[in-house]
């Protein structure tokens, strides 16, 4: 089973974005994939571009362009190319490894060492950061250190934002993977003030996963 995971840190993304799209559009239709379906990545990768670009160009940088290409970022783009991974890349005996490689595909070996700390929940910390970001810090709870036990791929984070507290993750509505301590959530302005209900887990590179957490929390600032 393939395994991945799209960051939404900008720089990361947009990197990972140009690589995958490149690919795409010279191996698609090798791939299996459809012509709308690689046209329709394409154009949301054209829309995207030039968002980016006055976005940290040092002479059209500014708050009202980066809120507008992370709008389109987390609203169209990163969920689009969610859904490419899922439907047409991943487990698809039609990639070679150095593409799914490249895509940053894993595809774990089946002869793979148990993982020690699989049967363990990390211990999360979520802290306010700049306007709008959360920053989660997760931690390995047989050594209580910060980062992943040995042989986890990433922790798989699902969350809610408002209403009333979710009973399990079943009832949150938002996904992230990730792969390092540290990592941040940017949140929309219109959700400031609002309590956003996490659940986490650990994610093997065999694609195992470990119990979930509690349910932890934080309000938006």
């Amino acid at each position: 089973m393939d395994i991945f995971s799209i960051t939404k840190v900008t720089s990361q993304f947009n990197k990972r974005q140009k690589v995958v799209i490149k690919l795409i559009k010279e191996n698609g239709e090798d791939w299996g994939m459809l012509a709308t379906v690689i046209a329709t990545i394409v154009g949301i990768q054209t829309v995207y571009t030039p968002l980016y670009d006055a976005s940290v160009n040092p002479m059209t940088k500014s708050q009202g362009n980066t809120l507008t290409r992370d709008a389109y970022m987390n609203d169209t783009f990163h969920p689009a190319l969610e859904t490419i991974y899922t439907k047409s890349l991943i487990n698809n005996p039609l990639i070679s490894p150095e593409h799914k490689a490249a895509m940053g595909i894993h595809s774990p070996n089946k002869n793979h060492t148990p993982i020690k700390d699989v049967d363990t929940s990390p211990i999360m910390k979520v802290t306010n950061g700049e306007s709008l970001y959360q920053i989660l810090t997760m931690r390995n709870a047989a050594t209580n250190r910060i980062g992943k036990p040995a042989g986890v791929f990433f922790c798989e984070i699902w969350y809610k934002i408002g209403g009333d507290e979710p009973t399990d993750f079943s009832d949150t509505t938002q996904k992230r993977n990730l792969k390092k301590s540290g990592s941040t959530i940017l949140f929309d302005m219109a959700d400031k003030g609002k309590i956003v209900y996490y659940f986490a887990r650990w994610v093997s590179k065999s694609g195992a996963w470990g119990p979930w957490t509690k349910v932890f929390t934080c309000i938006i600032a």
